[in-house]
């Protein structure tokens, strides 16, 4: 069944029309994806030419596809992780996490899977990756104390608890970090630091200015809780 499947070329469009909307945009190109969608099927469907023919693509560089995707949850939370070197001891609580923000993992509305894109953002939804964010970045057992005085008793407050003590355990090393980009954990970030710093961090230009005078950690929290940093 899966061969007569493949013989069918919508096979690989809709294969192709899908990872577009994954790493491109949330608006495929017809005559692109179908060009992308010949050169996979020629291949045998390796998945390595189909994603070396995307990233590679003028639509992927294309300036105006840059943070036109939403991050899903899995995007938000393990790329926060890696991208700051985090170093959580257990990946329950980020699990948990995930799930808070709509995507439990592994577990699908579906079998069409989630439908992403701006079904990822909501009233409740958004406050939590604002929460997410605030947490990570917070001084130094303050996000232990706050998930302590919780009522911790109260059933449906267990994940949410949990996932700030993950959350609050982590190492984080934000000297380290900064210097890679010539920045540092008590200084004002200058000019040139600002402009990197944004750069790696946010798809678009911050939407919300930070305050003169903020150095270290503070600033890097600003960016990370900019609208900006949701998008991809």
């Amino acid at each position: 069944m899966l061969g007569i499947l493949l013989e069918q070329p919508a096979a690989a469009t809709h294969i192709t029309r899908k990872l577009w909307k994954e790493f491109v945009s949330p608006t495929p190109g017809d005559a692109d994806v179908e060009r992308i969608a010949r050169r996979f099927r020629a291949s045998g469907y390796d998945i390595g030419v189909l994603l070396a023919e995307l990233l590679q693509s003028d639509a992927f560089w294309e300036g105006g596809n840059r943070g036109s995707l939403v991050k899903s949850p899995i995007d938000l939370v393990v790329g926060t992780l890696r991208q700051f070197d985090f170093s959580p001891a257990d990946a329950t609580p980020f699990i948990v996490k995930t799930a808070q923000l709509g995507q439990n993992l592994l577990v699908p509305p579906n079998v069409k899977g989630w439908p992403g894109q701006n079904d990822w953002i909501n009233a409740t939804t958004l406050l939590e990756r604002k929460r997410f964010a605030e947490q990570l970045f917070r001084p130094a057992g303050q996000a232990a104390a706050d998930a302590a005085a919780a009522p911790a008793m109260a059933a449906e407050m267990a994940p949410a608890v949990r996932a700030a003590q993950g959350v609050a355990g982590m190492g984080f090393d934000p000297e380290r970090w900064l210097s890679q980009y010539g920045g540092a954990a008590d200084k004002v970030p200058t000019d040139e630091v600002k402009v990197r710093l944004a750069h790696a961090l946010l798809a678009l230009p911050a939407t919300n200015s930070i305050a003169e005078g903020t150095v270290g950690v503070a600033y890097l929290r600003g960016l990370a809780l900019d609208p900006a940093y949701q998008l991809k």
